[in-house]
């Protein structure tokens, strides 16, 4: 059975550190990076090979957002087309 490279990508990416209380209510920086980057995955639907490298740049920020930020993004964008074209569900004929 084939593993798309998404979800391969997702099993390799640790779980984000969990820090003291007073160092998540500050503002992460990388925070907004994650976002801008989901953003530009998604804005590259017609072109998923596009798409490639900031999904990466966002699964690699993963240890240094806040926790279940990264989480959040790509279960967000599981189902968006440059995503899908990526992972090459094309196993699932209902995707």
């Amino acid at each position: 059975m084939r593993f798309s490279i998404l979800f391969t990508l997702v099993l390799l990416v640790p779980p984000p550190f969990v820090g003291p209380a007073h160092a998540q209510r500050s503002r992460n920086p990388f925070d907004a990076e994650t976002s801008r980057l989901a953003r530009e995955v998604e804005r590259n639907g017609r072109r998923p090979e596009r798409a490639m490298v900031p999904l990466l740049e966002l699964i690699r920020y993963a240890e240094e957002t806040s926790p279940g930020t990264t989480d959040r993004a790509l279960e967000r964008l599981a189902s968006t087309p440059p995503v899908l074209a990526i992972a090459g569900n094309d196993d699932d004929p209902g995707l």
